[in-house]
């Protein structure tokens, strides 16, 4: 009895001595204080079983790993990953590589599907906070179903690999496409076009409350038809509007004023700021702020004086200035931003039929409620209409998904 008294009181101690180190101001998150604290008992360090421990301080539990606990965040997100079926691809070639993962294109053998595999080496994210990361970019990224948006197909996992399984782009990213051009910035009307989908894209990942963190021209990618997808979750989370976050991370020259004067910041508003940087980026050629050192650039941004070149339309500025606004309330949110874009477009790009004409025609010819969850996914009303009367196309195939899902529904209702 006084044993277990014992391993019982001695528990809590651990709990408590983690609790304190991940609060101390300090010392807080080092690795240094969670090793100190977890090294004693390692399956407390342990966010998938930390609720079995008796009496232990749910905010602790909360602290340790929010993506586990926050359901206000990420609902029904939460999914086992599937084990071991890599044999079912043929894995073909090396097409990018990161600091922690190589991605390689490579087949399903049996439906002949062409695919970006994510291969991560289990001893590189050995650590917790690396595993932390990739375990919340996957589970966003299995929320996400938007046109502009890199599909998540499956996860795979094996002994020694973490196989991330993906929509493959053909094309390229918009950093070397851009690089081609003639002071590698684009045309105005080409450049609108590309910025929309864009921030339909990074739009519709504020409302599901997904933040990027890391908007950037090398994490945008160009598909065959010149249609922009976005990339690379890895620095992404999942955050109320209201939530407060203090990870500094991102590209320095694409960082807003808050996150490089190290202060707490929301998250939407700073994605837009980079979405601002990469406007004047693609319409300018060069970057609005700079400097010798990473100092002097820093510096740069946060007094958030930039001129415009002669040739950018007065539109076109109004739209950058929206967003490159030193206080983060008096930005454009993403929404905002979306619906300014479509209005200049709209306005600026001659339309042979109107979207309300092919909204109303596609609604009489197909699933009113099918079509409207399309939408939301991001995709425009005349591709739709486009890839139903072709039959063909990723519209498409959503549509004969979202199908098969309501037959099903309807067979066991």
């Amino acid at each position: 009895m006084t044993n277990a008294i014992s391993n019982i009181s001695s528990t809590k101690t651990i709990a408590e001595q983690l609790f304190n180190a991940l609060h101390n101001p300090v010392v807080r998150r080092t690795k240094r204080a969670i090793t100190a604290a977890s090294n004693k008992k390692p399956a407390i360090y342990n966010a998938k079983k930390i609720s079995g421990i008796a009496n232990l301080n749910s905010e602790l539990k909360n602290t340790l790993d929010p993506i586990y606990t926050n359901k206000e965040v990420y609902g029904d997100a939460i999914t086992k990953i599937r084990a071991g079926r890599i044999s079912e691809y043929n894995i073909i070639e090396e097409i990018g590589k990161g600091a922690h993962a190589i991605v390689k294109s490579g087949v399903h053998k049996s439906t002949g599907r062409k695919v970006a595999i994510k291969i991560y080496e289990k001893h590189r994210i050995a650590d917790y906070q690396h595993k932390t990361c990739v375990d919340r970019e996957i589970r966003i990224m299995k929320r996400i179903k938007h046109g502009n948006i890199v599909e998540l197909y499956e996860t795979i996992d094996t002994t020694r690999q973490l196989y991330i399984i993906m929509e493959l782009i053909k094309g390229e990213s918009l950093y070397s496409y851009t690089r081609k051009k003639e002071g590698r910035k684009l045309e105005e009307r080409e450049c609108m076009r590309l910025f929309t989908q864009i921030v339909s894209g990074i739009n519709y990942c504020h409302k599901q409350n997904i933040v990027h963190r890391d908007i950037k021209m090398e994490n945008l990618l160009l598909d065959d038809k010149r249609n922009a997808k976005i990339i690379d979750f890895g620095f992404s989370i999942c955050a109320v509007s209201s939530q407060k976050l203090k990870i500094f991370c991102g590209t320095p020259s694409y960082m807003a004023p808050e996150i490089v004067m190290k202060k707490e910041y929301y998250g939407p508003p700073a994605d837009v700021w980079s979405l601002g940087i990469l406007l004047f980026t693609m319409l300018c050629g060069r970057f609005p702020f700079r400097g010798s050192t990473e100092h002097d650039l820093f510096r740069s941004i946060s007094r958030c004086q930039y001129t415009f070149p002669t040739h950018i339309s007065s539109v076109s500025k109004t739209i950058i200035n929206s967003m490159l606004r030193l206080k983060p309330e008096h930005r454009a949110t993403s929404e905002q931003l979306y619906n300014q874009l479509i209005h200049h477009t709209q306005s600026t790009l001659p339309l042979q039929i109107s979207e309300h004409t092919i909204e109303q025609q596609l609604e009489k010819e197909h699933d009113k409620e099918i079509i409207e969850k399309i939408v939301q996914m991001g995709y425009m009303y005349p591709r739709i209409a486009k890839e139903m009367k072709e039959q063909k196309g990723p519209v498409f195939d959503t549509y004969l998904r979202l199908i098969k899902n309501q037959s099903n529904l309807q067979i066991y209702s």
